[in-house]
């Protein structure tokens, strides 16, 4: 169908139709509305997470360093000194 048949088509349609649809609108808004709004919390929702996950990698690593230190400085102190 193409443009010009779906106006055509569109003209039959009765006026009191039109202003039942003209009256829902709002509803339609609102939901409209409260869809952007929780797309909006999520979005924020999952900037937190990124950050969340990108501390708990950071600590990790900084703790596996701290660890690897650790060890390499007790092996170190073992190490019979060669002359």
């Amino acid at each position: 169908m193409n443009g010009k048949k779906l106006l055509i088509g569109l003209s039959y349609i009765d006026r009191k139709y039109i202003e039942e649809s003209e009256q829902d609108m709002p509803v339609r808004n609102a939901i409209t509305t409260t869809i952007n709004q929780n797309k909006a919390q999520l979005k924020c929702l999952s900037t937190k997470k990124i950050w969340l996950i990108a501390a708990v990698i950071a600590l990790t690593l900084l703790l596996v360093g701290c660890i690897r230190r650790i060890r390499f400085k007790k092996t170190a102190c073992r190490l019979p000194i060669r002359v």
